[in-house]
């Protein structure tokens, strides 16, 4: 589209820019003429379905979270278990099937995390979108 002031634009901006901006752009008079030919009924189905929505907002927020909690603590896991392998062959001269993880492990690996996203977790947003 010709009309695309793309300068300076993250890539956010412009695939919106883009996507606002393409086919429908001839048709509005048309969506203007559909718009007027809703019936209250339709409307009506409209709010309703828009209220039910709204119910599971915090729902699906807190399913977010529980998801986001349990991939740092997978990654934190990930990084810790060979630490505790490491820490008993220096200690016993031998891995055990079950390692034990000393609570300094964990809470160094929870660190590690936190600093990891506060630091880079920006670029990761960035790149992901």
């Amino acid at each position: 589209n010709t009309n695309c002031s793309c300068e300076g634009a993250s890539k956010r901006e412009i695939i919106m820019e883009i996507t606002t901006t393409t086919i429908g752009s001839e048709n509005e008079e048309e969506e203007e003429d559909e718009e007027d030919l809703k019936t209250p009924l339709q409307d009506h189905q409209a709010k309703i379905k828009n209220n039910n929505e709204e119910e599971f907002v915090s729902l699906l927020v807190l399913s977010a979270l529980t998801v986001a909690f349990a991939h740092g603590a997978n990654d934190v896991g990930n990084a810790v278990g060979p630490l505790a392998a490491m820490l008993e062959v220096l200690t016993d001269g031998v891995v055990h099937e079950v390692p034990t993880v000393p609570m300094w492990a964990l809470v160094l690996g929870a660190v590690g995390f936190v600093v990891g996203i506060l630091t880079l977790g920006q670029n990761t947003i960035d790149t992901v979108g």
